[in-house]
C-alpha cells in the first residue's frame, strides 16, 4: 500500500433513475432504465483512482442492516481498494441516494436519504490506529459534521510534522454549507476570484482550486499567479453522476505523479469532460490520458 491514496468521507448506494425528460410532479411515467450503483463522493474517488491506475484506501461508515453492506464491499473489492479502514456500524442500513439522470438535458437531480447511520467521528477516525506513512496522499470529502472533519485534518497534519510523514493532504469543500455549490455561498462570482479569495485565507503553501463546471477550473497558491485550465467537454454530455469526484481523483492522481498544477488541472479537466461523454464510468479504464 506504500504510496497508495486514503479518501475519507461517505459510501452510498445509489438508485439511479434514467428518463429521456425530467418528470413533471404529480403524474406517472415510466422510465428509459433503473439500477443500483455504488456511490458516494469518496466512494467514487477511489473508483476513478483505481481506473487510472491508482492504489487507494477508503474510510468512512457503513450500515450493516439489509443486503446493501455486501454491495459495497463487492464494490471496493472489484475495484481493488483497500476497505480495512471502513468503520462498520451495526443496526444501521446505508445511505440511499434517488439519482434521477435526464438524457435529454444531460442533468442528474440527486435525493439523498442518510437515515441513521451516524457521520464519522474524529473518535472512530482516531481509534482506528491507521499507518499514516503508507500514504502518498489523504483526501478528506468535508462533511456537514465540519468540526469532525476538521479535526480529522488536523490529526494527519500533527502527524505528519511530528513524525517526518511526507503526505499531501487535500480536502473537498462541497459540503461544508448545506448548499453544494461552496464558494459561491462564500459570496464568489466565478472561478478565478474564488481561487483568489480562498487562497488569501488559507495557510501557507496550501493550493486552492475551484472547478466551474463547464467554464473549467482556475487554482491559487500563496506564491504563485492564478492558474486555470478549460474544461473539455465531450461531444455528447451522457452522465453527469460523479463528474466532479471524478475531477478530484484525477487531480490527485496528476499532482501525485507529476506536481505541476497547470499539467494536473489540464489532465483532471480532461478525465472529468470525458467521463460527461460515458454512461459506464469503467470505460475510463479504457482511455489514453496524458499529464
Amino acid at each position: 500500500m506504500k504510496g497508495a491514496v486514503l479518501c475519507v468521507g461517505i459510501v452510498v448506494v445509489d438508485i439511479v433513475t434514467e428518463v429521456d425528460t425530467f418528470p413533471r410532479e404529480d403524474i406517472k411515467t415510466r422510465c428509459g432504465d433503473i439500477y443500483e450503483v455504488i456511490g458516494g463522493n469518496a466512494a467514487n474517488n477511489c473508483r476513478v483512482l483505481s481506473l487510472l491506475g491508482e492504489t487507494s484506501s477508503f474510510m468512512g461508515c457503513a450500515g450493516t442492516s439489509g443486503h446493501h453492506l455486501r454491495l459495497v464491499e463487492d464494490f471496493f473489492i472489484r475495484y481493488q481498494v483497500d476497505m480495512n479502514p471502513m468503520v462498520k456500524c451495526d443496526g444501521h442500513a446505508m445511505p440511499l441516494t434517488v439519482c434521477i439522470l435526464n438524457k435529454g438535458a444531460g442533468t442528474r437531480t440527486c435525493l439523498h436519504y442518510r437515515g441513521s447511520l451516524p457521520e464519522l467521528t474524529y473518535d472512530m477516525f482516531a481509534a482506528a490506529n491507521i499507518s499514516l506513512s503508507t500514504y502518498k496522499w489523504i483526501h478528506f470529502e468535508g462533511r456537514y459534521s465540519s468540526e469532525d472533519t476538521l479535526a480529522q485534518i488536523e490529526h494527519v497534519h500533527n502527524q505528519r510534522s511530528s513524525e517526518g510523514h511526507t503526505y499531501n493532504i487535500s480536502v473537498e469543500l462541497e459540503k461544508a454549507s448545506k448548499p453544494l455549490d461552496f464558494a459561491k455561498v462564500m459570496g464568489y462570482a466565478d472561478m478565478t476570484s474564488a481561487a483568489e479569495g480562498l487562497s488569501a485565507m488559507a495557510r501557507e503553501g496550501v493550493v486552492v482550486i475551484c472547478p466551474w463546471g463547464d467554464l473549467g477550473v482556475a487554482a491559487k497558491a500563496t506564491n504563485i499567479q492564478v492558474v486555470t485550465s478549460a474544461a473539455y467537454p465531450p461531444e455528447d454530455t451522457v452522465n453527469t453522476l460523479a463528474a466532479g469526484d471524478t475531477f478530484i481523483a484525477a487531480c490527485i492522481k496528476a499532482l501525485k505523479d507529476c506536481n505541476d498544477l497547470q499539467k494536473s488541472l489540464t489532465y483532471a479537466c480532461k478525465v472529468a469532460g470525458a467521463k460527461c461523454g460515458l454512461r459506464d464510468l469503467d470505460k475510463l479504464k479504457d482511455m489514453s490520458f496524458n499529464v
